[in-house]
């Protein structure tokens, strides 16, 4: 039952992606931005992974389990983005292949830590609930850094401490590591970000992140994840056993 649940959820991410890629193709005049449908990608694949998860509990099949089941399943959302863009491409619709599958080792490693930090807080005695609503508040938190940084940037007293905080924003943020570095996107210039949303793009050199070392923060912060997951389950293990 958990299997099919799974399966259907992954369809559901495919169709998702379909429909989002077809529908920016009919409003860019035949092409769609590889940016937009990678960007997409973060916010369901954040979805997906916490809706997933809620089928596999680690209290009850233990970190490593979840993990090995949790690996699949950002493979197949990363593979399955993949494929989405290929086809697209194949059909003419869709541009910035290349950099397009490349964004999708950011995709997987960005799911892989949704998918710990609910299996962090799901040990440490959260509700399912509660575990899920803590997922996706931290992939809003890291996808929105560009949008409440603004004050914490003006707040700084020296150029640099400013640059630092621009540094760190911009590394957090999936979005902003792979627009420019892989799909040639200026992000913080396009129009609405520059005139409305955030100072970053006028106002100082946009140190964007790069995709590589975004992806590898992702992981070791998946790690100590785990890490913290395995230790809450181990004192509860041992209750048992005693």
């Amino acid at each position: 039952m958990k299997v099919g649940r799974t399966l259907i959820a992954l369809m559901l991410y495919v169709a998702s992606l379909v429909v989002l890629t077809a529908v920016a193709a009919a409003h860019s005049h035949g092409r769609t931005p590889t940016a937009f449908v990678v960007f997409a990608e973060f916010g369901l694949v954040a979805a997906f992974v916490a809706f997933v998860g809620g089928l596999h509990d680690p209290r009850k099949m233990g970190v490593g389990r979840f993990l090995v089941r949790l690996l699949l399943l950002c493979a197949g959302a990363a593979l399955a983005g993949g494929a989405v863009l290929a086809v697209a491409s194949a059909a003419g619709v869709a541009t910035a292949l290349a950099g397009g599958l490349a964004a999708q080792l950011v995709v997987f490693s960005f799911a892989l830590l949704m998918g710990m930090i609910f299996a962090f807080v799901r040990c440490w005695g959260a509700e399912l609930l509660l575990a899920q609503l803590v997922c996706l508040f931290v992939a809003c938190v890291l996808v929105g850094t560009v949008f409440y940084a603004d004050p914490i940037i003006e707040a700084q007293k020296t150029p640099e401490a400013r640059s630092r905080v621009i540094t760190v924003a911009l590394a957090l943020n999936p979005i902003t590591a792979v627009s420019r570095s892989l799909l040639g996107v200026d992000l913080l210039r396009r129009p609405v970000m520059y005139d409305r949303i955030s100072v970053i793009g006028r106002w100082y050199q946009t140190p964007y992140g790069t995709w590589w070392k975004t992806a590898c923060g992702y992981l070791a912060a998946s790690v100590v994840m785990m890490a913290g997951a395995a230790a809450a389950r181990r004192p509860r293990s041992s209750a048992l056993e005693s």
